[in-house]
This record gives structure tokens, C-alpha cells and sequence, in this order.
């Protein structure tokens, strides 16, 4: 029992400092709300597809097998997302509300969360099955968040629409580049490899 509780206080207080150490610096004037959202735009648009491609591509050895974990986490947000549009209706009544709702409680900061608290319980290999997973799961994400902001709102979604949004998602453009070099076989020169990690 103490075992399991140190585990889970590993995992979750590097967390609870990160929120700290951001309050502090908003705090102490360091950050303003403006500085924040830029940092936002950089981590998502610059950094995060390199996370997502070294994950994959520095764990290549880790990859195999990764399907099963990966059907498990795809059928498991299949039943969530069924089990939201069927529930969520009966508790909100306006339909510009119930789409953001359901995307708010199926949707999470999961590459800020996942990652981390993956390696964080699991060691550093299990990076590599958490991207391949996300890397499912984030178009899963789009895909239902568009269909259902466009079918409360009344609207027909186009396929075209969503290969389009899919595609254009840093996270995904790094996984696929990623998956590409490691069944390509192509290996980035030291040079390379040292500052992508």
C-alpha cells in the first residue's frame, strides 16, 4: 500500500510544482497572460512535434507490441465518447453548450500529462507506447470535436474539413514524421540527433 502511494506521489507532485513554479512566476510579474499564450503557441507549434518524433524515433525499440496498448486506449475513448453523447444531453439542454461540454470532459492536456506521468510510473520506453497511442488519439480527438461542434450547430461535416484540420496538427505531423523515419530505417546523423533529443 505505501509502495503504491510513493508511486503516485512521484507522479503527481512534479505536477503540482510546475503549477507552482507558474503561479510564482506570474506572481512576481515575470509572466503576464500575453507572454503565456506565446509560450503556448511556441511549445505547441515548435516544440511538441519534436517531442512527439523523438518519442517515437529515439524509442524505436520499445514500438513493438505497442498495438495492443494502443487498441485498449482507442476502444476505451470509443466508450467514453458514446457514453458523453448519450449522457451529457440529458444534464444541458442548449446545444452550443453540450459540445463544448462533451470536448471539455473526453479532451485533456494529454501530451502536457501523459508523457511525463508515463515515464514518470512506467521509465523512460514507455514514452514510445504513450506517443504511438497519442498519436492515434489526438486525429480521434479532432474528429469528434469537429463532427460535434458542426452537428450542434446544424451543420454537415465535410471529409475533405477534417483530413485538412487532421494533417495541419503539429502533434500528428510529428508522430508521422517520426513513424516514417523508424520504418524507413532512416538514422539522423549525431549532430542531429543530439539537440532533437
Amino acid at each position: 500500500m505505501w509502495e503504491n502511494l510513493f508511486i503516485s506521489l512521484n507522479a503527481v507532485i512534479p505536477f503540482v510544482i510546475y503549477l507552482i513554479f507558474g503561479y510564482g512566476l506570474r506572481a512576481a510579474g515575470l509572466a503576464d497572460r500575453k507572454l503565456m499564450g506565446e509560450l503556448n503557441q511556441l511549445l505547441f507549434k515548435g516544440f511538441f512535434p519534436i517531442l512527439m518524433f523523438d518519442n517515437i524515433y529515439g524509442n524505436r525499440e520499445h514500438l513493438g507490441g505497442g498495438g495492443r496498448f494502443v487498441a485498449i486506449s482507442v476502444v476505451t475513448l470509443a466508450v467514453l465518447l458514446v457514453l458523453l453523447v448519450l449522457y451529457v444531453p440529458k444534464f444541458v439542454k442548449e446545444n452550443s453548450r453540450r459540445s463544448v461540454i462533451i470536448q471539455a470532459l473526453y479532451r485533456s492536456n494529454t501530451l502536457l500529462f501523459v508523457l511525463p506521468l508515463a515515464e514518470s510510473l512506467f521509465g523512460s520506453g514507455s514514452q514510445a507506447l504513450a506517443s504511438m497511442a497519442l498519436a492515434v488519439l489526438i486525429p480521434i480527438y479532432n474528429v469528434f470535436a469537429t463532427v460535434l461542434f458542426e452537428y450542434y450547430r446544424g451543420e454537415k461535416v465535410s471529409p475533405g474539413q477534417l483530413m485538412i484540420s487532421i494533417l495541419k496538427n503539429p502533434l500528428i505531423f510529428g508522430a508521422l514524421v517520426g513513424f516514417a523515419f523508424v520504418l524507413l530505417e532512416i538514422r539522423l546523423p549525431l549532430c542531429i540527433e543530439t539537440p532533437v533529443s
